[in-house]
């Protein structure tokens, strides 16, 4: 693509402008021939190279071009949103005066409200409201007969966004996190904005508050991530925050914002942080013996199982390789304590018992054989010796049933007694009363001699 300038400097030679390169071309006047001579150029302001033959005249006097606000101009942003305002700047002085011509996209600039191409002294190109339209490679040309300057800019004018961001998907923690290992905080934004920001807050409470995410977390710590839209399309981000080697001090809420020029929206997730427990598995406490001694009947053992370990331990019991359910004569049976007591032994409490301690990190087992002795000279025994556990066990409860009618009978027939004898002294009592009324009646209708009553025979 050419972007081609001619102008004057002297009746001698012509400056040719060529986009991307600068040819100094020369016309022969007189005796004066010049060759063609080509220097190259990225942008930036440059001088013409002088020709080693050629002299310069000794009456041309002044000063070259020179910008008078390069830095301002090499700051100037590229990238501008539709409506934008913006001056481009090439002002610059010399003597002669320079003059200034515009290039856009390697052609003559020309203003596309009227058609019309800036003065040779307009040094701004001013822009009261940037369309899609106004994006593209800007050049300034600005010369006088020493010499010339350029300088050029690059502009990105995007369509104007008119939605906020908003968050998706925010991390959320499902495993225990221990101190010492590292975790990655995400949360995934749709926003039609590639120029959206966004940030990572951190508060020390467990109260989610979007209206105030506590402290701003370095932005050091964690990068901005790419838009990965098209002109006008939606793209799904992914910002992450990345925690290495985490401490109890970094549990609390973060919180994860995307904002632009429109608006903002954020989310917060909370990170709990805690000391990983000490992994011992079970060990049992004691050393213990596989088989006891011979036991009677009617007696009463316990077989001890005590275990050390992190917690939870839990403990089972089995039979002949079959959990043990709980008897009549110890209830108390359960998974979280380490004896079993075989209270009153029966012959059918004989057998392999084997004991189960377990935790998260291991389990253990041992089993004791258990003899029970059957001795003819206790009746008591006899009695017990005819009889399966699961028989004695039916039986007590069925004199458990009939102690309890009994006492209950007993209570009933007692109460009742006290009830009988209540009512017949309430009886005797109420003819006590009658027989005083029936004297006092008696003295209003007989004589009365020295306090006695003279009662007629009525025989």
């Amino acid at each position: 693509m050419t972007c081609l300038h001619r102008y004057s400097l002297d009746s001698t030679f012509i400056f040719l402008v060529i986009c991307g390169s600068i040819g100094l071309s020369a016309q022969q006047s007189g005796e004066e021939a010049f060759g063609f001579y080509w220097s190259s150029f990225a942008g930036e302001h440059i001088a013409l190279p002088k020709h080693p033959t050629v002299q310069s005249r000794t009456n041309i006097t002044g000063e070259k071009p020179q910008f008078l606000y390069l830095d301002s101009m090499r700051k100037t942003k590229k990238e501008f949103i539709r409506g934008d305002k913006l001056d481009l700047t090439c002002e610059a002085i010399g003597k002669p005066t320079p003059i200034v011509t515009w290039y856009k996209d390697g052609k003559i600039y020309e203003r596309s409200h009227d058609g019309q191409r800036p003065g040779p002294y307009d040094y701004q190109l001013a822009f009261n409201g940037l369309k899609i339209a106004d994006s593209g490679s800007y050049m300034c040309n600005v010369s006088n007969k020493l010499g010339f300057l350029t300088f050029t800019y690059n502009l990105t004018v995007q369509d104007l966004i008119r939605s906020q961001p908003n968050i998706l998907i925010i991390w959320e923690q499902k495993s225990p996190l221990y101190v010492g290992e590292n975790v990655e905080i995400s949360c995934t934004i749709v926003t039609f904005d590639p120029n959206t920001k966004y940030h990572w807050y951190y508060s020390d409470t467990n109260i989610p508050n979007e209206e105030n995410l506590g402290v701003l977390i370095d932005p050091r710590l964690y990068e901005q991530p790419a838009f990965n839209g098209g002109n006008q399309e939606m793209a799904h981000v992914e910002f992450t925050l990345t925690l290495q080697n985490v401490t109890i001090d970094q549990s609390g809420l973060y919180g994860c914002q995307a904002e632009n020029r429109i608006g903002y929206e954020s989310r917060q997730t909370i990170l709990t942080v805690t000391h990983r427990s000490i992994i011992i598995p079970p060990v049992f406490a004691d050393t213990l013996a596989r088989t006891l001694t011979e036991w009677s009947v009617g007696h009463s053992v316990m077989l001890k199982c005590k275990a050390e370990g992190a917690a939870p331990l839990k403990y089972t019991w089995l039979k002949e390789g079959k959990i043990l359910r709980a008897r009549i004569l110890d209830p108390y049976l359960n998974t979280s304590i380490w004896y079993l007591k075989l209270k009153d032994l029966v012959p059918g409490d004989a057998g392999e018992y084997t004991c189960i301690v377990s935790n998260p990190y291991g389990s253990i087992n041992h089993t004791y054989s258990v003899r029970v002795q059957d001795n003819p000279l206790d009746s008591k025994d006899t009695v017990r010796k005819s009889y399966d556990p699961v028989i004695m066990d039916k039986v007590s409860w069925i004199l458990l049933g009939v102690s309890i009618a009994v006492i209950v009978a007993m209570v009933t027939a007692f109460a009742w007694l006290c009830m009988k004898m209540w009512k017949l002294k309430m009886s005797s009592r109420a003819n006590a009363r009658g027989s005083r009324h029936d004297i006092a009646s008696l003295r209003a209708r007989y004589d009365v001699q020295n306090e006695y009553v003279v009662v007629p025979n009525f025989n």
